[in-house]
């Protein structure tokens, strides 16, 4: 279902549609918002031949390392803002850190 409505098969790199599809999973359209700003594309939510095209046209490696950035930087906000969440900080570092780049 996820994989599908986000056309993770059109990403040219598995190592990004594994880390996009995660964020979307766990925190919902931000996880693809933050990487269409990266990207330079408009952060509307909808993964469509503009957002498709940026990703695959970019350094998969780089692309990924900055990617895994900004969801720890999501992560220390949303934490920041509700320090409530601090509980499953911890969990939440350690499934992106579980998420690696494979060339």
């Amino acid at each position: 279902m996820y994989w599908d409505r986000w056309k993770a098969d059109e990403i040219k790199s598995q190592s990004i549609a594994d880390i996009l599809v995660d964020w979307i999973w766990a925190s919902g359209v931000h996880g693809i918002k933050i990487p269409q700003d990266l990207l330079g594309v408009i952060p509307d939510g909808i993964v469509g031949p503009k957002t498709l095209a940026a990703v695959n046209s970019r350094n998969p490696r780089e692309l990924f390392d900055q990617i895994k950035i900004a969801r720890f930087d999501f992560i220390e906000d949303i934490c920041r803002e509700r320090p409530a969440n601090n509980k499953f900080k911890r969990g939440w570092m350690n499934r992106i850190n579980d998420i690696s780049y494979v060339g």
